[in-house]
């Protein structure tokens, strides 16, 4: 058995990045994506395909409601999941379980639904305040944090006690209670202006070819998502808070820290896509859903939803909205 631990703690990242959320999990990057990911290529090294085995149901979610019995990780070449219970129920499970007197946590005995990270924003409201009864000291910890969080951001403790720091851009009905218990949402939206700073130049990459590191200040991990088709087939996974772009032989990573990776076969690949990249990041982020784009796009791929420019996944990437696009024409201009 190949056993791997995260390089970096939770705790010696939260003061940069804040509080996880449901559409932020920059905490699954560190904690799990890049652990499993280095024992996968470990396995790798002596067989062509890592096969995992994975418990996901499709009765848990609406996201997993159309997993397949397997699928190849987009993410992580040679790695193949398998999903052998996924059209289990739950009580299918337990009685299994029952029926062949297997072993489980003991904490599904103490009234949890959800065993994972105890501060995970996913978990049930209930099951935070469970915590609280049962290891205190956790309890105390996280929500010593969240109350500082709050007061170094200028909201207030009902943001806390209402559960809000578990979204990051707050889901209509989180910001109609917000609006009906005059709670401010300010933290749904970044404080900082939308920026992208290269931390990286292009250089020779391990798995060949070259790539471009960046980070992105103030942006938004769905209006991203939402944009990128324009460069490339996507693939999005707001579990892990990747999102994966490619475009021919070259692959474009975003994670919702803020991280940036470009990689192609060349410097010169590397260096266009990445200006390919940075002009679609802005016209996403400052779009102000004018429908010039939506007029001349000739496969009618592009929809304006929630003030702003959504491109689908029929888009040919001919590039006419993006000649068309306003904001890039001016962006010099703008502030």
């Amino acid at each position: 058995m190949i056993e791997k631990k995260a390089v970096s703690d939770f705790w010696d990242n939260v003061d940069a990045f804040g509080p996880p959320a449901k559409d932020f999990r920059w905490c699954c990057k560190i904690c799990k994506l890049a652990p499993a990911n280095a024992a996968i290529e470990e396995c790798l090294e002596h067989a062509p395909t890592c096969i995992t085995v994975d418990g996901k149901r499709r009765y848990e979610s609406f996201s997993r409601a159309n997993i397949s019995t397997s699928e190849k990780n987009p993410f992580v070449p040679g790695q193949l999941n398998i999903f052998p219970i996924k059209d289990w129920k739950a009580i299918e499970v337990w009685l299994y379980i029952y029926w062949r007197k297997l072993e489980y946590n003991p904490l599904y005995d103490l009234g949890f639904e959800r065993v994972g990270c105890y501060l995970c924003p996913a978990a049930l409201s209930a099951e935070y305040k469970r915590l609280k009864d049962l290891h205190p000291q956790l309890h105390e910890r996280w929500e010593s944090f969240l109350m500082q969080w709050a007061e170094k951001n200028g909201l207030s403790d009902k943001f806390i006690e209402h559960g809000l720091w578990r979204w990051k851009e707050l889901p209509p009905k989180m910001l109609k209670l917000c609006e009906e218990m005059g709670i401010s949402p300010s933290a749904s939206v970044s404080d900082s202006s939308f920026n992208i700073n290269i931390t990286s130049g292009i250089s020779p990459c391990k798995a060949g070819g070259y790539s471009i590191e960046a980070s992105i200040d103030g942006f938004s991990m769905k209006r991203t998502a939402d944009i990128m088709n324009i460069i490339g087939k996507t693939v999005f996974s707001e579990e892990l808070g990747l999102l994966m772009v490619r475009n021919d032989s070259s692959t474009v990573k975003i994670f919702s820290s803020g991280s940036l990776v470009v990689n192609s076969e060349n410097k010169a690949a590397a260096d266009s896509l990445f200006r390919k990249v940075s002009r679609q990041l802005l016209k996403a982020h400052r779009c102000t859903g004018c429908g010039i784009c939506l007029k001349v796009c000739p496969v009618d791929a592009i929809t304006i939803k929630d003030g702003y420019a959504q491109v689908s996944d029929s888009c040919i990437r001919c590039g006419k909205c993006t000649d068309s696009c306003v904001v890039l024409k001016y962006a010099d201009k703008l502030s």
